[in-house]
């Protein structure tokens, strides 16, 4: 049986303007860190229904996605691969920033 594709939709299409700016600077942010370090270019998609960015060349760089839920609106997540070391590097560097020291920060929007 044949089943019929699920469209790919929007997954900011009800975010608030503030979330929306966020991803847009994040991308931003994402492609220059990229150029800047040699890992350019990144593939832009989406994974588990979240904004992705990944370098396209194996073994230089690993996957960032972010999200934001009503659940918790003032937030802004940037997830970060569970199996990498990364979230756990952040916490350390950064513990001003709310981490679960596996693979999500969150920021505040403002």
């Amino acid at each position: 049986m044949k089943h019929a594709a699920t469209p790919v939709t929007n997954p900011s299409a009800h975010w608030p303007q503030k979330a929306k700016d966020a991803r847009d600077q994040c991308s931003n942010w994402f492609q220059t860190i990229a150029t800047e370090t040699d890992t350019a270019p990144l593939d832009d998609a989406l994974k588990w229904g979240q904004y992705a960015w990944r370098p396209t060349r194996p073994r230089t760089g690993s996957t960032l996605r972010i999200g934001w839920c009503d659940k918790n609106p003032n937030k802004f997540m940037v997830y970060v691969d569970c199996k990498s070391s990364l979230a756990g590097t952040m916490a350390e560097l950064y513990p001003h920033i709310k981490n679960d020291g596996s693979r999500a920060m969150a920021f505040d929007l403002d």
